[in-house]
């Protein structure tokens, strides 16, 4: 028997799983750091995250920011990070996050979701584009600090 995926909003206490998934995408940092973030994150309207719970514990996460379209009328939801846990990959959790993301983004009257994925992660690409997503471009990065 598989064990079922529960897809909820975030809570105060999942910081502390948050930080350590983060880490897992590469994004080293501290609870206390991760903990401001969020709080600033979950204080926006346009901000949105889910987490995924199996057996009561949380194995992944997706965060979404509503935005404005420069390029046609209407908004759009931007996936802005997305992880499930190593131990936890391949079994649906990924899937049940991005139609919660999915959802969400007709709720808030969006006409499309769209993401920025790294060249070198080729697994999350297929992921991606097994569930539909396309390749529409590049994706440009400069630290100006």
């Amino acid at each position: 028997m598989t064990e079922e995926i529960y897809v909820r909003d975030i809570n105060n206490g999942d910081f502390e799983t948050l930080t350590e998934l983060i880490k897992q995408l590469g994004y080293p940092s501290t609870l206390s750091k991760v903990s401001d973030r969020l709080s600033k994150i979950n204080s926006s309207k346009n901000y949105k995250t889910f987490v995924a719970e199996v057996s009561g514990k949380v194995v992944g996460f997706i965060g979404l920011s509503k935005l404005y379209a420069y390029e046609y009328d209407g908004d759009y939801v931007r996936i802005v990070a997305l992880i499930v846990s190593e131990q936890y990959r391949g079994k649906g959790i990924g899937s049940k996050l991005v139609e919660a993301a999915e959802k969400w983004a007709l709720e808030e009257n969006s006409i499309a979701v769209s993401l920025n994925s790294g060249i070198n992660r080729k697994e999350a690409n297929s992921f991606y584009e097994s569930i539909g997503y396309s390749i529409k471009g590049y994706s440009f990065s400069k630290s100006i600090i």
